[in-house]
């Protein structure tokens, strides 16, 4: 495989072994990455953001989702997002805010609402929900089995 990587003089072609490549991909897991795959939730992303969207209305989370999209800044002028309790009050008002910080506090604070885009492009594309009426509901076999207990996300079969 060949890899270019940017040196002193300029852009260079390297040949990269496929196992080198895993190899550092390990590690960095290993020293806490929470993912290899940029935008690709963990389990516990996922299942925080299908249990606690489960019933939203889809306007109110796209409308949270392009606010947020609209602020994000660029390379000249970055926005910090690692403080939800922070910027949430700052930067959103009325229902966006409203969901974001539900997204947020209900989480145990661990789903920030900045980042749930790979949560949301991954159960759209396996069809983890859906919005019949308005509302995204989760599908039904990946709610909880026995009634009376919290809503939490049961398993996700990974079927096509």
């Amino acid at each position: 495989m060949i890899c270019w990587a940017l040196t002193a003089a300029g852009w260079a072609a390297e040949q990269v072994a496929p196992r080198d490549i895993v190899r550092v991909v390990c590690s960095r897991m290993a020293a806490g990455l929470r993912s290899p795959t940029p935008l690709f939730p963990t389990d516990t992303a996922l299942c925080h953001c299908l249990t606690l969207i489960d019933g939203v209305e889809y306007i109110a989370y796209k409308t949270m989702a392009a606010t947020i999209g609209e602020q994000r800044g660029n390379l000249q002028e970055p926005v910090n997002w690692s403080n939800p309790d922070e910027w949430i009050a700052q930067q959103l008002e009325g229902t966006p805010q409203a969901l974001a910080r539900r997204l947020w506090h209900d989480s145990q604070r661990t789903l920030n609402p900045c980042y749930i885009c790979g949560c949301w492009y991954l159960a759209a594309k396996h069809e983890l929900f859906l919005r019949d009426r308005g509302d995204i509901q989760l599908r039904p076999q990946h709610l909880p089995k026995r009634q009376g207990q919290p809503t939490q996300v049961r398993s996700l079969e990974w079927t096509q």
